[in-house]
């Protein structure tokens, strides 16, 4: 099983590629042992399925959804889920 990490247990994976809710999931997870399974139970689903979310393989439907919000403290975001974070500077120089 892969440890987490300082940066979070999907530090490996280019932080672009993923939705913002799966980055700021990881990152709250990241910053307190323990917080993942808490997750899980309070939304009572599994482990690993807390894990893909914050991997990015996957994304919480529903009342999980829904519940993130609250269940963090509001660290990750009820629209976090629909898209990778921009990676946009602004409008290009001409």
């Amino acid at each position: 099983m892969r440890k987490a990490s300082a940066r979070g247990y999907a530090a490996a994976m280019d932080e672009t590629s993923r939705p913002r809710g799966a980055v700021a999931l990881d990152q709250w997870c990241a910053a307190d042992r323990g917080r993942a399974a808490r997750v899980a139970l309070v939304l009572d689903v599994q482990e690993s399925t807390v894990s893909r979310w914050r991997a990015g393989t996957s994304t919480p439907g529903g009342p999980a959804r829904l519940a993130l919000p609250q269940v963090t403290g509001g660290a990750v975001p009820l629209d976090g889920w629909d898209a990778p974070p921009s990676t946009d500077d602004g409008p290009e120089a001409a």
